[in-house]
């Protein structure tokens, strides 16, 4: 067995990535190190039916103080752009002085080809309801046919894709190499390339805005239609730490800070702060997800909470005040990675290993209206393998398997699954 030095997974003595966090085992970890899987060479479109989903009925929440435990690195874990219902929820940060992103001419680093790998360890996720875009671990990005899962084309990203966002006829790129490519959907051809020093891990689009979340510990506001910086967004007040996801409900814009165990909460309209959120009765603990249902905003916990298991929050959107924690056995919650929502259903990916509480490698199914169980799946059919980011149309469901390098797709009504696309040629 070895151990991860970042998250410390046990892993078996084979293998050359964590199975729970994707960090190479027994290297210095590089932010773009992916976990890999055997099925990675089957080079098959599969689609399965059959059993893999538990039923359940629904669990009233609990909640509870919580523990000090000491948090789990985030280093190897990247961004994850969440797609609900045709708009995106995601990462970010802002502030209206220092250095800021700075727009070059369009370049030619990024190719539309006609074949390669269909997928390899994808991260992020983004649709404009046609079209599924899929960002790779191989410096690529992937754009399928929702109705059929077929490939249209693969885009060369050598800045490495971490998150995205489908914004009309274009998609915006936030890459590992301080950069974020804004591509014109209908041909996958560069339009630009802007230049971010503060490290684009996540974002969202409001608007006419690009909302970015920045591992410098800042936010930035870009104008879509220009790439030009409105503002930065930064320092002691905002209190951001590792800036990891976004979500907004068109007003206001809600910033999950992962070191610092807190939501801070900003205006939109011109960036001023409107509230943090932290403390042992909120339940925030490593948030690395978010989402908005226009009522409540839902916050997945990375880290363990009182009782030894992972949870969620649910907040009201209107002051910030406490709905439920939500926890227990039943829910399966193990390292959750990413929420989606169709506004009556939230989605939760859970990418842990069998050394966590939780089922691995599964997806939670929660009522929106009182955060009961509605199912959890898992199971060999589904080929769920470190699921790290979810796409929701509001009747399927994407599911990006980092660690099996495949896309599921799941039929929102039932969690019956529809296809399983896996890299080929």
């Amino acid at each position: 067995m070895i151990y991860c030095s970042h998250c410390g997974a046990g892993n078996i003595d084979d293998g050359s990535y964590c199975i729970r966090c994707g960090s190479r085992l027994g290297h210095l970890n590089d932010p773009r190190d992916r976990a890999t899987s055997s099925e990675e060479s089957a080079g098959l479109l599969r689609e399965h039916h059959g059993d893999g989903i538990d039923d359940h009925s629904p669990i009233t929440a609990n909640t509870g103080p919580r523990r000090g435990a000491k948090k789990l690195p985030r280093w190897a874990v990247l961004a994850v752009a969440l797609v609900v219902g045709g708009s995106v929820t995601a990462g970010l940060a802002l502030h209206g002085h220092g250095r800021g992103p700075v727009t070059s001419a369009p370049k030619t680093r990024a190719s539309p080809t006609s074949n390669g790998n269909y997928l390899n360890r994808p991260t992020a996720l983004a649709s404009d309801g046609r079209h599924l875009w899929v960002a790779n671990g191989d410096n690529s990005i992937t754009e399928l046919n929702l109705s059929n899962g077929s490939l249209v084309r693969t885009i060369q990203d050598p800045g490495g894709p971490l998150a995205l966002v489908s914004v009309g006829d274009h998609l915006w790129v936030a890459n590992g190499d301080n950069s974020i490519t804004k591509l014109n959907l209908n041909n996958g051809s560069v339009v630009r390339t802007i230049q971010d020093p503060g490290g684009p891990l996540a974002l969202v689009s409001v608007g006419d805005h690009l909302w970015v979340a920045n591992a410098g510990d800042s936010v930035a506001e870009l104008n879509l239609n220009n790439g030009s910086l409105v503002r930065t967004i930064s320092g002691a007040p905002y209190d951001f730490n590792e800036p990891f996801a976004l979500a907004s409900d068109g007003s206001h814009l809600w910033v999950a800070n992962y070191n610092g165990s807190s939501i801070t909460e900003l205006n939109l309209s011109d960036g001023s702060l409107v509230r943090i959120i932290s403390g042992a009765s909120y339940g925030v603990n490593g948030p690395d997800a978010l989402a908005a249902d226009g009522t409540h905003l839902w916050v997945a916990n990375d880290s363990m909470f009182y009782g030894n298991s992972f949870t969620l929050t649910e907040l009201n959107l209107s002051d910030g005040s406490l709905v439920r924690i939500i926890s227990g056995a039943s829910y399966g919650f193990n390292y959750p990675q990413a929420l989606a929502s169709d506004g009556s259903h939230l989605w939760v990916a859970n990418s842990g290993d069998s050394s966590g509480s939780g089922n691995a490698n599964s997806i939670t199914e929660l009522n929106l209206n009182n955060g009961s169980l509605v199912r959890t799946i898992s199971g060999g059919p589904y080929y769920f393998n470190f699921p790290e980011a979810l796409a929701s149309d509001g009747s399927h469901l994407w599911v990006a398997n980092k660690g099996g390098s495949s896309v599921t797709e799941l039929n929102s009504s039932n969690g019956s699954l529809v296809r399983t696309i896996s890299k080929g040629s």
